[in-house]
């Protein structure tokens, strides 16, 4: 099951009899990415320093000595030294060279200068819990109906507007190399602000035309990053204050630009997601500042200072307004507009454990879920992962040594939950299927998604999510990249794998196998040969779906070498249970005129048979070498065609016995346990201990297909009740529907275009209402595997390639290979637009990988999947 949740972060350890079960959140959400753009006041000209050459009045140090409001004492520490910003990050490509690192005085023209960045950073950092970054892309002297003149003006586009797109791109593009704590987290672009206006002044042709300008320019923006709601600040053209000056050039700046500037920024399209700053206020004449530079606002620290400040608190309420898209107010337990508290309403496992994994049978887990919506419709702020299990190398001949270096999230944060090895956060395999909170696409979908999620680094930031793909809704860097396409007949989305109709309680069965597609790497680091392959057994589809490439997991020993074949390239693959996992749920609370505490949850739905009885998962079995593996290493050396199915016998496989735990659940971030639950339903086993779920009992206190929605606290425990027995007012609340969000895209670049694909692009519609773009690729040239094009020999290469081809003509999708459900129950349907045929010409050594994905807005009921 995958471990991650929307908001911060609670890390705790259940420990259920001998398993350990990690409730842990993706470590790190995606940086807080903001764009900085214009001309040279965003370059920024705000003297840091009083010096020789310059006037010390209106220097930052100057500000800071005679601040009596208090704004300027958060930027110096109590030795008087500027303070330094590790959460907050600037990247500037200036004249004189590439700036970046964290925020601090000396990010604007020079070291010795500002703009309006110092302080938006500072108070973007001071809003956001998340790492932030600020992406300066500015010029001096240019205009925008030449330099930066946006597509949607027509005539000729503006060199400083490709640039400026381009900038941006270099910038997310590199994260990982120019910024060393950037963990493979992802980012997300939440904010634009514009500083522009002076050199349109001098033509009437363009500041005639600044408005429609504007306009244009922000409506490309946000089409070309892909960001159709972006929040937008303009900071108008200040220069001069409120006083009317004789001269030509300010009196256009006063007159025209400024009027442009807040005719665009008010224009009805954009109410809600377009702010206006207004830095006239800001404006002090050149005795109070360090020189005469009019145009520059006399190189004052103190007026980029408060432009900056008032940019900040701009962006801040385009962030809380309903109508800002798809970026919202970062929230950790506060109330929405409707009350909802957002996270912790129900936290906790409905788990089990397994009989022992016996010694040898490492090589392979499999078992079958049940497929059901959990909700009625939709909701936000919310993730739970269906049953499921996760998947650890055997360490346990480790007792003391960490498996986590140093540096490495698990490591440095926590230590005591985790130490001293660290093997259950170490790596994993994990996913499953789930209602996952970094999914994209969720409105007007019930059913939940299956993803895969690989986590090669000690919870570092590389997820491993589908070919190409991470938790981030840009493309893995090229050398991150961990999942590779095996299928030719099946598309793997980053936003996880959808289904046809409307599951209710069918299996979906899948299994991970170590299978040797390689001889073992003996390079440092060595490298093993476990290839962990997905297979699915679904109703319409059937076979092999992706593998983890290997260095995947051997790239942490780099340089810790204790963790040389501890991975699991190497090492078998350990469980020993599995649970559904709870941990992100928002609730209602609500008190009564006497005082007393209640809350609300949202209606949790399970597939109920005749007997009362919810299935969750069934038929977990223990797989050794002998049960595929070693079949396949045969074949791939010349030996006899394998048939990919799995042996089943007693040297083969095990079929585990299946224990349940008692259901423990807890809500608000103080923990406040919940109880009652065991008057509805309890855990329970079936099938001779094959099976794994819930049995319901009769109460008055739900209806038995849901869980308890309604607890009264009493004591310092909240206690399950019936919707009789709270407020009224708390029974009519509503929980916020979910919202689409952002687009899935890829590079033009790199691994995705060198070799490149064969043919393409197709497209795919989707049961959540999304399109995908797919290309073909030569197996050995998707983009995962060029990380290693000149690493791994061409026989290695080679042999790669005729095995994968070896396995589409002979492992088709309409046969079986996992053991079938030992209780005959029927299989689910993926979503039939997910499932290609090869065109002609590529029917064998070449797969799909998705691209981009996007919501269609077409009828799906009406789509056919491409071909």
């Amino acid at each position: 099951m995958k471990k991650q949740s929307n908001r911060r972060y609670n890390y705790a350890i259940t420990v259920l009899s001998t398993i350990i079960f990690p409730l842990i959140s993706f470590a790190q959400q995606p940086v807080k990415v903001f764009i900085l753009a214009g001309q040279s006041n965003m370059v920024g000209h705000g003297e840091v320093y009083a010096n020789a050459n310059r006037r010390a009045v209106g220097s930052l140090e100057y500000e800071v000595s005679h601040d009596t409001s208090g704004l300027y004492k958060s930027i110096i520490d109590n030795e008087g030294h500027w303070k330094v910003r590790k959460d907050v990050w600037v990247r500037f490509d200036r004249t004189d060279g590439l700036k970046k690192g964290d925020l601090t005085p000396g990010c604007g023209a020079s070291d010795n200068e500002i703009g309006p960045e110092f302080q938006f950073g500072n108070v973007m950092g001071d809003y956001f819990p998340e790492q932030v970054l600020l992406i300066k892309t500015a010029w001096g002297g240019k205009s925008l109906g030449v330099d930066f003149r946006p597509p949607g003006s027509g005539g000729t586009k503006g060199s400083y507007y490709n640039r400026m797109i381009e900038d941006i791109h270099t910038a997310l593009n590199n994260l990982p190399g120019e910024f060393p704590e950037y963990k493979g987290q992802g980012y997300e672009l939440t904010g634009f602000v514009w500083n522009q206006g002076w050199n349109d002044a001098g033509d009437s042709s363009l500041f005639k035309q600044y408005k429609t300008n504007m306009i244009h320019f922000i409506k490309d923006v946000r089409h070309d990053l892909q960001s159709p709601q972006l929040p937008f600040v303009l900071i108008n053209c200040g220069q001069g204050g409120f006083r009317p000056t004789p001269d030509k050039w300010m009196s256009n700046v006063q007159r025209f630009i400024v009027k442009a500037q807040a005719d665009a920024a008010a224009d009805p399209q954009f109410s809600g997601n377009v702010a206006l700053v207004d830095s006239r206020p800001f404006w002090k004449d050149s005795l109070r500042s360090p020189a005469r530079e009019i145009h520059h606002y006399n190189r004052n620290a103190g007026t980029y200072f408060l432009m900056g400040n008032a940019a900040g608190h701009a962006m801040i309420n385009l962030l809380n307004h309903d109508k800002a898209g798809n970026v919202s107010k970062i929230s950790t337990n506060d109330d929405n507009s409707n009350g909802e508290i957002n996270n912790s309403g129900l936290m906790g496992y409905i788990s089990f454990r397994t009989s022992p994994q016996p010694a040898g049978y490492a090589s392979g887990i499999g078992f079958y879920s049940a497929v059901y919506p959990m909700l009625p419709e939709p909701i936000a702020n919310f993730q739970i992962g269906l049953a499921s299990t996760w998947i650890t190398p055997d360490n346990s001949d480790d007792l003391t040594q960490p498996l986590c270096p140093p540096g490495s999230y698990a490591r440095e944060n926590w230590g005591e939950r985790r130490g001293p090895t660290f093997k259950d956060v170490f790596q994993t395999i994990e996913g499953g299927l789930g209602i996952w909170g970094s999914t994209q696409f969720r409105s007007g979908y019930t059913s939940p998604k299956f993803q895969i999620v690989g986590v090669p680094d000690c919870y570092s930031g590389n997820y491993l999510i589908s070919p190409g793909w991470g938790n981030s809704t840009t493309a893995t860097p090229d050398s991150q990249m961990g999942v590779a396409q095996l299928s030719n007949r099946l598309l793997i989305p980053p936003d996880g794998i959808t289904f046809k109709g409307h599951p209710n309680g069918e299996l979906f069965g899948y299994s991970w196998m170590a299978l040797p597609f390689s001889d073992v790497k003996k390079e440092t680091p060595p490298t093993g040969n476990q290839y962990w392959t997905l297979f699915f057994a679904l109703s319409n589809f059937k076979g092999p779906v992706a593998f983890i490439i290997p260095e995947s997991w051997s790239k942490i020993s780099a340089n810790y070498s204790f963790d040389y074949n501890r991975g699991l390239d190497s090492r078998g693959g350990r469980s020993g249970g599995g649970a559904q996992e709870i941990n992100t749920v928002p609730y209602f609370e609500m008190k009564d005129s006497k005082g007393t505490s209640y809350s609300r949850i949202p209606e949790f739905l399970y597939p109920v048979d005749d007997n009362n009885k919810t299935l969750l998962i069934q038929d977990v079995r223990y797989y050794s070498s002998k049960a595929l593996a070693d079949a396949v290493e045969n074949w791939r050396k010349g030996g006899p065609a394998c048939s990919g199915e799995f042996l089943i016998s007693d040297s083969s496989s095990v079929l585990a016995k299946l224990k349940a735990s008692a259901l423990n659940f807890h809500q608000t971030n103080e923990k406040i346990p919940l109880t009652g639950f065991d008057q509805l339903v309890q855990t329970a086993v079936f099938d001779d201990s094959t099976a794994f779920g819930l049995k319901w009992l009769h109460s008055e206190m739900s209806n038995t297909r849901a869980l308890p929605q309604y607890f009264k606290q009493v004591n310092n425990n909240r206690i399950a009740v019936s919707a009789r027995e709270v407020p009224e007012d708390l029974v009519k609340k509503k929980f916020a529907p979910v919202r689409n969000g952002k687009i899935y895209t890829s590079p033009d670049s790199g691994a995705w275009t060198n070799p490149g694909s064969a043919r393409g692009p197709y497209y795919a519609y989707l049961t959540d209402g999304s399109r995908v773009t797919y290309y073909w690729y030569r197996f050995i040239d998707q983009p995962a595997l060029q990380q290693y094009k000149n690493i791994w020999s061409d026989s290695v290469k080679a042999t790669m390639q005729s095995l994968m081809e070896k396995m589409h003509k002979n492992w088709t999708i309409n046969r079986d290979y996992m053991p079938a459900p030992g209780n005959g129950k029927s299989l689910v349907s993926i979503d039939p637009g997910l499932i290609v045929t090869p065109p002609q010409g590529l029917e064998i050594g070449y797969v799909p990988i998705v691209t981009r994905q996007e919501e269609s807005h077409r009828e799906i009921s009406k789509v056919k999947a491409a071909r």
